[in-house]
């Protein structure tokens, strides 16, 4: 994208030349229409000509860049909407995960337009949603501060296991539970990473963004349900969800810088 420093200076410098070749031009051309002028008078004229090419050209140019701006800002507004509500709909029915693996992996096939990355995005997508992990998500969107009896998330007892050397679940339940969160984050997010290949460096800094996320949007969801609630959306866990669904917009953006 152009700055607007640049831009000024590119119409100076074609509207220069221009003004140029204008008062050469001119001082033969209007003769021959009946407009016999003097080099002054000529010079005015392209003098004032050239002021409103200037102005018309650096405005067209400034608004053809904030027009492509807006574009780009209304575009992933539009998907983060989609992925807030087609991640809400994965955690409300079991056989929308696929589809919605798939879906994260068709923007991984437009930008990237490749079908083995295509393969490798739905493949770990999937793998990366298809379980589940109540006790911390609970605690972080809902502040239910008590730990259970009998603690363990069954297929993640990895993540609870290395938790628990960072910040032990007896000293601070709360805290666990967060870095339980990101860590959870970085294991979805690890679809990513593959995508290395073909993205470059912009996979890694999708995976760092969405890795927090996970954690972050328990957070946000523990606040936004204090403003809001509707159906599919009536507690702190639905809201992580769609918060969820939009980091997932941001970092497939993150992602499509590097194509």
């Amino acid at each position: 994208m152009q700055s607007k420093r640049a831009s000024l200076y590119e119409s100076l410098f074609n509207t220069f030349s221009g003004f140029l070749l204008s008062l050469i031009v001119g001082y033969f051309i209007y003769p021959r229409f009946g407009m016999t002028q003097s080099w002054g008078d000529s010079f005015l004229i392209t003098v004032i000509f050239t002021i409103i090419s200037v102005a018309r050209n650096y405005g067209s140019r400034r608004l053809f860049n904030f027009l492509h701006i807006k574009g780009e800002v209304v575009w992933l507004a539009m998907r983060s909407l989609v992925y807030a509500l087609s991640n809400r709909l994965r955690g409300t029915w079991s056989w929308y995960r696929p589809i919605y693996a798939l879906s994260i992996a068709l923007f991984v096939l437009i930008y990237i337009k490749d079908w083995y990355a295509f393969s490798i995005a739905f493949a770990l997508a999937w793998g990366g949603i298809a379980m589940g992990w109540g006790d911390w998500d609970c605690v972080a969107t809902n502040r239910n501060v008590a730990k259970p009896v009998l603690y363990t998330e069954g297929d993640y007892n990895g993540i609870q296991w290395l938790a628990e050397k960072i910040i032990s679940s007896d000293a601070h339940w709360l805290n666990h539970c967060r870095v339980c969160l990101v860590l959870m984050g970085a294991y979805r997010a690890a679809f990513l990473l593959p995508l290395i290949y073909w993205c470059g460096w912009s996979a890694v800094g999708a995976f760092l963004f969405l890795t927090p996320m996970f954690w972050l949007a328990s957070e946000l969801g523990y606040y936004t349900t204090k403003l809001w609630n509707f159906r599919f959306m009536t507690g702190g866990w639905e809201h992580q969800e769609t918060w969820y669904g939009v980091g997932i917009a941001i970092a497939i953006k993150i992602l499509s810088l590097g194509v």
